[in-house]
Parts: structure tokens; C-alpha cells; sequence
């Protein structure tokens, strides 16, 4: 909010900081502080400290008066210059519509504006509360006094909106849903060769490379294109034959060296919990999308069904899986 409405740099570095605290984990957010606040750092701390750091891909270490520094320059980096593109998409509808109200009108007022709406614990079980004796119509409108707290009031223009999105969302899962239950042939949808649905297993896998615009790009960036040629490949017609899908996304010691640069949602390293073709499979649909798209923060992105496929085909099911998981925010 503050990005899209003022200009990146005049964010505070107080605010800066609060955020990124707000971002890591519980244990992350100790060592931070600790570091920041003691000249010296014990063995363990100081392991820590550099694990820390190279989860974020920072490659220097600091000096001791530089890391609050370093900090802020980690936490700009991942609370605005990676969200840089969802920045830049809002700011013209932010400006045009917040900027001459004054509760929008100084980082001060929209502060106090934040501050006023954080949640609190009573604040979300009042939101969320549901009894036997409440009516739908006055749940609906306990969730309209919940605006309020921003102080805006939903418009007709908005709820036409919220209502054309929400028609064209539920048409498209139903849409995936006729090709993932092969009432559509998968030769109607597919147009790279390499689609299938079987060992597909929700509707966000039932789409084609040709369908994702981030695979189109990735296929005509020049240096993907003079790699190909170098490989006699004219005209490539699937993201499965991008030069580097077989050695980043299907090779078993490529995939095992990658798993130190992820977290999962708790922040805890990632490692294996199950099978080791589940840890690898989990490790390449991360590694595709790092390729694809480069860094996303928390966003999601499901894989085109070709390169599903492609992985699991190389990383099938164990006896002790039973079934591939399949995506969403959890999947494996």
C-alpha cells in the first residue's frame, strides 16, 4: 500500500523493518534482533546468522555495524522489490481513486489507518463467529460492517465486478474439470503433444504450456532460443524441451543440492519427510517455477500438465505414497 501510493524509497526504514519482522519466522525474527543488538554472536547463533543470510542470497558477511543495514537492504528486496510487478500493476487505480482522499493523503494518516485495522484476536473471532440462530442475510451483513473498519463502502460498480470475476472463475474450474475427467480429449486443449491426464489430480493441473503466458516468454527469451539451435532444436513446441527443464527440474543430485534454498511455511529447512521420489518431486515443481517465472516470494503458480507429467513420470509413486498429492498451497 505504501509502495503503490508513495513513491518505494520514502518507505521508513522503521516501517521497513517492522514489516520484514512481520514476514520471517518467530526464531528468525530472535536472531535479527540479537544481531542487531549484540556486537558478539555465540558459535550457534553465528551459524545461525550465515544460514540466515544465504537463505536470502546475500554473499557478503557483514560487519557488525553493518548488519542492521544489510537487514534493511534483505528486507526492501523481498517487501518491495520483488512484489515490484503487483506495485506497478496498482498504483494507477490506487492513485486515481486513494490518493485525493485524506485518509489516504500522508504515510502518517495511512498508518494510522493500518494500525486501526490490524487484527487482533477478538477483531477475527467477531468476523468469523457463526451460531445456529444467525441468517445468512445477517451474516452477510456483519461481514458489510467489517468494511468499515477502512471506512469504504462497497459499491455497485465493485460488487458487479467481484460478481463477473467470481461467474468467470467458477467457469473455468468447470471447464478444467471437463478435461481432468476426460469428457473433453485431451487433443482439444493441448497444443505442445506432451499433455495427459493420467497421472494428473485436480483441475489447476489441466492446463497446456501453450495456455500459460510465463512459459511462452521463458521459450522465447534469445538465450533459450540459441541454446535450442545449438541442440538442432527448430521450433521447440513444449517447456519440457527448454534446455535447462532436464537438468534443473529432473536430475536427482541437482534437485537434492537446490533444497537448501527452500523454506517451508513455517520457515523450517526443507528436508525429507516421506519418500525420497516425493522430496524430489516436491523439490522439481519449485525448481520449475524458479526457472519459468524467477522468484515469486510466497506465490503459487501451478505447472503446466506436460511438465507434471514430465516429473512424475521420473519421480513416480512409491509403494508407501498411495497417490501424488497434486497441487495447491500444501501440495507435495
Amino acid at each position: 500500500m505504501f509502495s503503490t501510493l508513495f513513491e518505494s524509497e520514502k518507505i521508513p526504514d522503521e516501517l521497513l523493518m517492522e514489516s520484514f519482522l512481520g514476514y520471517v519466522s518467530k526464531d528468525e525474527r530472535e536472531l535479527i534482533n540479537t544481531a542487531i543488538k549484540d556486537d558478539d554472536l555465540n558459535d550457534s547463533q553465528e551459524k545461525e546468522w550465515l544460514d540466515f543470510l544465504k537463505r536470502f542470497d546475500c554473499r557478503t558477511i557483514p560487519k557488525k555495524e553493518d548488519r542492521q543495514t544489510i537487514i534493511l537492504e534483505l528486507a526492501h528486496k523481498e517487501m518491495v522489490q520483488i512484489a515490484q510487478f503487483i506495485i506497478d500493476s496498482w498504483r494507477k487505480p490506487f492513485k486515481e481513486n486513494l490518493a485525493n482522499r485524506d485518509a489516504f493523503s500522508s504515510m502518517e494518516s495511512l498508518e494510522e489507518i493500518y494500525q486501526n485495522a490490524r487484527p487482533t484476536v477478538k477483531r477475527v473471532l467477531n468476523l468469523i463467529r457463526s451460531e445456529p440462530t444467525i441468517s445468512a442475510a445477517e451474516g452477510i451483513n456483519r461481514l458489510s460492517k467489517s468494511r468499515s473498519i477502512l471506512k469504504l463502502r462497497s459499491d455497485d460498480k465493485w460488487l458487479q465486478n467481484y460478481n463477473r470475476q467470481e461467474r468467470e472463475r467458477l467457469e473455468l474450474q468447470e471447464k478444467l474439470g471437463r478435461r481432468l475427467d476426460g469428457s473433453v480429449e485431451v487433443s482439444e486443449w493441448c497444443n505442445c503433444g506432451n499433455c495427459d491426464i493420467t497421472l494428473l489430480t485436480n483441475n489447476s493441473e489441466c492446463y497446456c504450456c501453450f495456455e500459460q503466458e510465463g512459459c511462452e516468454e521463458a521459450m522465447n527469451r534469445e538465450e533459450v532460443i540459441q541454446d535450442l539451435k545449438a541442440e538442432g532444436v527448430q521450433n521447440a513446441k513444449c517447456v519440457t524441451q527448454h534446455p535447462g527443464f532436464n537438468p534443473v527440474c529432473l536430475q536427482k543430485w541437482s534437485l537434492k543440492m537446490a533444497a537448501d534454498r527452500y523454506k517451508t511455511k513455517d520457515k523450517s529447512k526443507y528436508s525429507q519427510t516421506s519418500t525420497e521420489n516425493s522430496f524430489l518431486r516436491s523439490i522439481s515443481y519449485r525448481e520449475f517455477t524458479r526457472l519459468i517465472y524467477g522468484l515469486l516470494g510466497n506465490r503459487r503458480i501451478p505447472l503446466p500438465a506436460c511438465a507434471y507429467i514430465a516429473i512424475r513420470n521420473t519421480f513416480p509413486i512409491m509403494e508407501k505414497e498411495g497417490q501424488f498429492t497434486g497441487y495447491s498451497d500444501d501440495s507435495d
